[in-house]
């Protein structure tokens, strides 16, 4: 990186230090910017990107890449704990907080907007859009950054350019690594209940099982909710018992399903991920609320 040094009078002018701290007069890549935030996240300790965590061979381990730590304190402790509060609060309350509502783990991070520059001079038509941060911020895990070249569209901001494309991959994480410790006391996961199969619409079962050439005995004709079981791999499907008073267990079930039919028992749905439901924030069997909020967490695994 190149950052102007305090005592390089010819580079360094009285007002470096301001326009520094947000960006310019310095050159930085998005790995070394990501690094430094990997820092606060690891509550000082700065330690060197790495792509490879082990290479193997003929399904052996022939060589660990190790962990360097560049160095063990980068900051005060004090500053660290200073930092981690503001980036909360950019996604809490400041310029991240639209693309952050309702998110159902915690983010740290910041938003960014330069000018770029063209031809040696800036202008107010060319811009870097930046989002970068880490989660869960209350015990990271993940860091990221995504910077938006000269994006198009009339919207050049950080928080809205960047930060949703943060979001979108930060959920997708979240969806397929639901081990992670997020919530959990919101968060149903698949192993606390005793859990067979997922309620389907009648006519997606029968088309799923015809196109896998499973044999089924169909005990149903009309267009209803079903459930099927399987054994000795024969299929069975029978119609699925809808208590509109109590909330349905919805994991395994396609988001499709799962909004329609929450939805019409009056719940308002949040979804984060993409494919099936992973997990639900309401416990099956509680008490239906009009107008409750549910969060369900999808994943394509």
């Amino acid at each position: 990186p190149y950052i102007k040094h305090p005592s390089n009078k010819k580079t360094r002018y009285g007002t470096s230090l301001a326009w520094m701290s947000f960006g310019y007069e310095l050159q930085i890549t998005p790995l070394q910017t990501l690094t430094y935030y990997n820092a606060i996240a690891n509550n000082g300790k700065m330690v060197k990107p790495r792509f490879l965590k082990r290479i193997l061979k003929n399904g052996l381990v022939e060589e660990e890449i190790g962990v360097e730590v560049i160095n063990e304190q980068v900051v005060k402790p004090e500053t660290v704990e200073l930092a981690k509060s503001l980036l909360e609060g950019v996604v809490e309350r400041g310029t991240g907080k639209l693309s952050f509502k309702g998110c159902p783990y915690k983010v740290a991070g910041k938003t960014g907007t330069a000018q770029i520059s063209v031809g040696g001079a800036y202008n107010k038509r060319n811009y870097n859009a930046s989002f970068v941060g880490y989660f869960p911020a209350d015990n990271p895990k993940y860091s990221c950054i995504v910077v938006v070249n000269n994006p198009s569209g009339g919207r050049y901001y950080g928080g809205s350019v960047a930060a949703p494309a943060f979001k979108e991959i930060s959920d997708k994480i979240y969806s397929n690594y639901l081990a992670l410790e997020i919530n959990k006391d919101t968060l149903i996961e698949d192993n606390e209940l005793d859990y067979t199969l997922p309620l389907s619409w009648h006519k997606d079962l029968v088309a799923i099982y015809d196109f896998m050439g499973i044999n089924k005995q169909d005990y149903i004709h009309d267009e209803v909710w079903a459930s099927s079981k399987i054994e000795d791999g024969f299929a069975s499907i029978d119609a699925a018992i809808i208590n509109e008073d109590y909330v349905p267990d919805v994991r395994n079930m396609k988001a499709r399903d799962a909004v329609y039919l929450l939805e019409n028992l009056g719940m308002e749905v949040s979804l984060f991920g993409k494919g099936s439901v992973k997990s639900q924030s309401v416990r099956p069997g509680t008490k239906v609320t009009k107008g409750r909020k549910i969060k369900l967490m999808l994943s394509t695994y």
